[in-house]
C-alpha cells in the first residue's frame, strides 16, 4: 500500500485467531494504527481510561508507539471481520483497489 501524498510504503496487517482479532497499519514495523476486536481485549491509556473489548490504538509521537487508545465511531461488537475491515479501511481513509473476497464471522 502506498501513502498518496508522500509516496510512502505502509503495510496492512490483518490477524484473526480463535480468541483475538485485529487490524494494523504499518510503517516500516511501527503500528500507527490498530484496531482491537476481541471481548477479552483490554487496554488502559497512561491518563487511566480504560476500554474493553473493541478500541483502536493510534501512533503517539512522542512515545513513538501506537499507546493511545479510544473507541472508533461505527465498529460495535460483535461485527464481522468483513465488516470491521472496512470500517477500519475508511476511519484510516484507505481506499480499497481490486477485488476482495468476503471472510468468517467473528466469535
Amino acid at each position: 500500500m502506498l501513502a498518496k501524498e508522500s509516496n510512502i510504503r505502509l503495510k496492512l496487517y490483518g490477524y484473526v485467531g480463535p480468541r483475538q482479532q485485529s487490524f494494523s497499519l504499518l510503517y516500516e514495523s511501527i503500528d500507527i494504527r490498530r484496531l482491537c476486536l476481541s471481548n477479552n481485549a483490554r487496554h488502559i491509556n497512561r491518563d487511566k481510561e480504560r476500554f474493553e473489548g473493541v478500541h483502536k490504538h493510534r501512533f503517539d509521537e512522542s512515545v513513538a508507539q501506537s499507546r493511545e487508545a479510544y473507541r472508533p465511531n461505527g465498529i460495535q461488537q460483535p461485527v464481522s471481520i468483513d465488516d470491521a475491515f472496512f470500517a477500519f479501511l475508511q476511519e484510516c481513509k484507505i481506499i480499497l483497489q481490486g477485488a476482495y473476497q468476503q471472510h468468517l464471522q467473528l466469535g
